[in-house]
């Protein structure tokens, strides 16, 4: 029977398994995080949720993906996709470049604004992030239901199959395993409670400040519970539609305004908190300096801008008695958070390392598995034959119930135990290190260009 198992040599199956590995090396990730970029250039690549069904499969097109999901957060934009053919991750992030700023002027960037994965340490990060242990607030729980998002678009878009399916499924159970074993998952944090302290002075030095909350999304519900924790009780919830708004101030105890009533007649408010899809900045200097005129214009004005693309202008900045806190400006906020969930974190990585080796040897087992599919049936022949002869000729005295139960043990348990074993052993020589691409740039993998527009460069 093992001499059946063993048919294929570990040597032989581990070189199949190796010509297999190209499928997963065709898996990479470019991305682009507010620790290392311009928050002008997340902009630049965040798609708005209307606009993704429509221009994510151009994008796939363009790039020779096989698969993509795309992942939109307050502080990054990541593209996980499996390319059809073999090419270096530096090609894919600059056809990716490509196809958003090719006939884009003046967007400037360099090459270390992005950060790029391929094979196995996609996977990783791909289960780092669901963890939260690369957001702006570590353990934050909101990353996670956004890869769930991400991966629930890219479901109803079609451009997600079998592989990338299992690769999503394994991150969630990693990151349920995160916040179940670790200190991570006993403290509710998020970007609002990052910036609780902000509005906390804020509120302490205007207890009878007039708020309005701008937009219909997560934040928004969490804004206002914020305000109203600290005593704010003037809320005005400002959106598009106004039924939408409407419902909000139900819920808050508040008032509703459409978002051109506000822009056009403002109200006096002391402050104007904004989290929106918008693809383009709703209050520029001539909508803040009309909202200032609605009150004393000496007064001090607070926007808090949690948008991306940013929901206020720069040139919002230097108008006196104005104060934008931006996510930018969230950022300094966020280190003393990872100094706090350091020891948390810690022991958060060690479970990421345990869970990606778990889905790294059931791809090799899963690869390899064609090889012995064929000595399963025989197997179980050869024992089954095996075994009538045993209860023929030694075992003559057992009745029909002991009789079973034997062949179900070695039929059953025995014989699938057998044949797993060489596949866990292939799956166990080849390290995790195999599964990365040791590719030689050519001239294509570097980017010339770092200000597009200049010339024709981009590759």
């Amino acid at each position: 029977m093992y001499r059946l198992a063993s048919r294929y040599s570990a040597h032989e199956a581990g070189d199949h398994a190796k010509t297999k590995k190209r499928t997963m090396l065709r898996l990479g990730l470019v991305g682009i995080s507010i620790h290392q970029a311009p928050l002008e250039l997340l902009s630049a690549l965040t798609i708005s949720r209307e606009d993704r069904a429509l221009r994510l499969p151009l994008l796939a097109e363009a790039c020779g993906f096989e698969e993509l999901a795309y992942v939109a957060t307050c502080n990054r934009v990541e593209f996980l996709f499996k390319a059809r053919t073999d090419q270096s991750i530096a090609r894919s992030r600059n056809l990716i470049l490509d196809y958003f700023f090719r006939a884009e002027k003046g967007v400037p960037f360099q090459p270390e604004n992005f950060y790029t994965h391929s094979g196995i340490e996609a996977v990783r990060h791909l289960f780092t992030v669901s963890a939260s242990l690369d957001s702006l607030v570590i353990g934050e729980a909101q990353i996670l239901g956004q890869i769930k998002e991400a991966f629930a678009d890219a479901e109803a878009d079609h451009l997600v199959g079998e592989e990338m399916r299992r690769l999503f499924q394994a991150a969630f159970r990693c990151a349920k395993k995160v916040r179940r074993d670790t200190e991570l998952g006993t403290k509710r944090v998020s970007i609002i409670n990052l910036a609780s302290d902000t509005i906390r002075d804020f509120v302490a030095d205007k207890p009878k400040c007039v708020v309005a909350i701008v937009g219909m999304g997560p934040m928004t519900g969490k804004l206002a519970e914020t305000f109203r924790l600290y005593g704010v009780k003037n809320l005005i919830f400002v959106n598009r539609t106004k039924e939408k708004a409407d419902r909000l101030a139900n819920d808050w105890d508040g008032s509703a305004m459409s978002l051109d009533e506000f822009l056009a007649r403002p109200p006096k408010v002391d402050a104007v908190c904004s989290s929106t899809g918008s693809g383009a900045a709703i209050f520029g200097r001539e909508e803040v300096e009309r909202i200032l005129a609605a009150g004393d214009v000496n007064r001090p004005l607070f926007f808090l801008d949690l948008a991306i693309p940013r929901d206020v202008t720069t040139d919002v900045d230097d108008i006196a008695n104005v104060r934008v806190y931006h996510l930018g400006s969230l950022r300094e906020l966020s280190l003393k958070n990872r100094r706090e969930r350091f020891q948390s974190a810690d022991q958060a990585r060690d479970i990421v390392d345990s869970e990606v080796l778990r889905y790294h040897k059931q791809v090799v087992e899963d690869l390899v598995a064609p090889l012995f599919s064929g000595s399963k049936g025989e197997a179980m022949t050869f024992a089954e034959a095996g075994l009538d002869a045993l209860f023929a000729r030694k075992l003559e005295g057992l009745d029909d119930g002991q009789k079973e139960a034997i062949r179900y043990w070695v039929v059953r348990k025995l014989v699938p135990s057998v044949l797993h074993m060489p596949m866990k052993a292939i799956a166990e020589s080849i390290g995790l290190e195999d599964w990365n691409l040791n590719h030689k740039p050519t001239e294509a993998d570097y980017w010339v260009d770092t200000q597009v527009g200049q010339n024709d460069s981009i590759r």
